[in-house]
């Protein structure tokens, strides 16, 4: 049996935030943005986030029997649920700078089942905006969660931890 990841290192000098940090990364993130997105969308309610179902990061959907009437032969979402083919992306301002675009891609994805929920920047780092995108977003997805009293100062810690402002 091989010994837990922390155990592989010697104690050197910056290895345990390091390793503090290591708990941060989620796998096949395109961005420490998308990560903190991920995190925040889809972390327990008892941890300060949605507890939204995302299993997938940037997930591959290819364009099928409509390919030859398709503007391109897939996508990748950013955060989905390829079970109830729902997913939600982070149009931040490098990466999405062609708005127009953007309207043909979700438009694409529609044909191909996929409901899409954009959010921006702007939502991401107001508090009460990140909130009500992520409550509209659980009706979709049919998730009820009821928030205690204590969730919205964990939600704060969370996103201070995470970087973004309270």
């Amino acid at each position: 049996m091989k010994a837990p990841f922390s155990q592989c290192f010697t104690p050197t000098r910056g290895s345990k935030k390091a390793l503090d940090a290591l708990r941060w990364i989620y796998p096949n993130s395109g961005s420490p943005r998308e990560t903190q997105c991920q995190l925040l969308l889809s972390l327990p309610l008892g941890r300060g986030g949605f507890a939204l179902p995302f299993t997938h990061m940037n997930f591959d959907v290819k364009s099928g029997r409509l390919a030859r009437i398709m503007e391109q032969n897939g996508y990748s979402i950013d955060f989905a649920n390829p079970d109830l083919k729902i997913g939600a992306e982070y149009d931040g301002r490098d990466s999405h700078p062609n708005p127009s675009a953007d309207k043909r891609r979700r438009n694409e994805l529609k044909a191909l089942g996929w409901d899409i929920f954009p959010f921006e920047k702007d939502t991401l780092e107001d508090p009460d905006r990140m909130a009500r995108f992520a409550a509209s977003t659980a009706v979709v997805m049919h998730v009820k969660r009821q928030h205690s009293r204590a969730w919205a100062a964990k939600y704060l810690k969370l996103r201070k931890e995470l970087g973004l402002r309270e």
